[in-house]
């Protein structure tokens, strides 16, 4: 076995599939050349968390534990020197890129777009001062017929502000997107850690998926010609290689907060179901919802639902 017995940092290029824009990326190096682990480092135009000045670290990876003390305690310290109060990770950047880690992996085997890490890296954010900053979790309704819900009030109330269902155009996916971007944008701007990013660029993140997408799964919320509520859903592509796809993805809930009382997310969650289930899928999964937001807990309330995965976001204190 080759004992390594030492590591020093050294500023790197990110790897070519690295998003976000880091303000500085380096790896943890030993003395024969190998890295141990790497990770991106943010702190211009991060955004504030209760007072605190944040700082990011993302692309990260880690295959020694060793070199992954070092390099998270140097990018501490190099946060620190630069002004930040809270080291947050793993993020890439922002909430629209890769963020969170994997803490409870359960027995359901991995869906289409989920995040995914060695179980060994919670561990090294743990035992290097890092503790739980946010919890989210996935569940899975296994037997659509029992989410059923009576909609007739919701779409009669829908109806009565004016405001209409429909499913996107995929022969116009670039004039869709445009114009859903300044929902999205409005949706989460209060969200947890939310900062916005150009419409290019949201329009690139969802561009490699089109070619799946089930626009029948997908419902557009519009008042007038104004976009005001979106589910987003698709089939889990990981089954593919394994039989007949039989489980939905919803992926997005976006609301408009001028609409917010009006139940149009419920019920969009609602017409997905149906969708599904005409659509021959039997399961649908609610990914990654944060811990004691309202949407989490409205799904809870409504649909008989059980927790496949669990994730957590860490944070650590930074010595100014």
């Amino acid at each position: 076995m080759h004992v390594r017995t030492g590591y020093q940092v050294a500023v790197m290029d990110p790897p070519p599939e690295a998003r976000g824009r880091p303000n500085l990326h380096w790896a943890a190096v030993s003395s024969d050349g190998r890295i141990g682990a790497r990770c991106s480092l943010w702190w211009h135009g991060v955004s504030d968390f209760s007072g605190e000045r944040l700082g990011l670290i993302g692309h990260y990876e880690a295959d020694d534990s060793v070199a992954a003390s070092v390099l998270l305690d140097h990018s501490c310290s190099r946060l620190s020197s630069e002004g930040c109060s809270l080291a947050v990770g793993p993020m890439d950047g922002d909430l629209w890129h890769r963020y969170r880690l994997l803490v409870e992996r359960g027995t359901d085997p991995p869906f289409f777009l989920e995040p995914d890490n060695p179980d060994i890296w919670v561990e090294q954010f743990q035992s290097n001062g890092f503790s739980v900053l946010a919890q989210y979790f996935s569940t899975a309704i296994d037997d659509l017929d029992s989410a059923l819900l009576r909609t007739e009030r919701h779409a009669s109330r829908i109806r009565a502000c004016g405001i209409r269902l429909r499913h996107p155009d995929p022969s116009q996916w670039l004039r869709e997107l445009q114009r859903l971007y300044p929902l999205v944008v409005k949706a989460f701007e209060k969200q947890f850690l939310f900062s916005a990013i150009e419409e290019q660029e949201f329009v690139s993140l969802y561009q490699p998926i089109l070619p799946v997408i089930r626009p029948e799964l997908v419902f557009i919320a519009e008042h007038g010609d104004l976009p005001v509520g979106l589910v987003f859903a698709v089939p889990n592509m990981l089954q593919s290689g394994h039989g007949v796809i039989d489980t939905v993805v919803i992926q997005v809930v976006a609301v408009h907060p001028a609409y917010e009382r009006h139940g149009i997310g419920m019920f969009m969650v609602q017409c997905c179901h149906d969708a599904a289930r005409r659509g021959g899928f039997r399961r649908v999964i609610h990914a990654l919802m944060q811990e004691n937001k309202a949407s989490a807990r409205l799904t809870k309330r409504y649909f008989k639902q059980r927790v496949i995965r669990r994730y957590a976001l860490f944070s650590r204190r930074l010595n100014l």
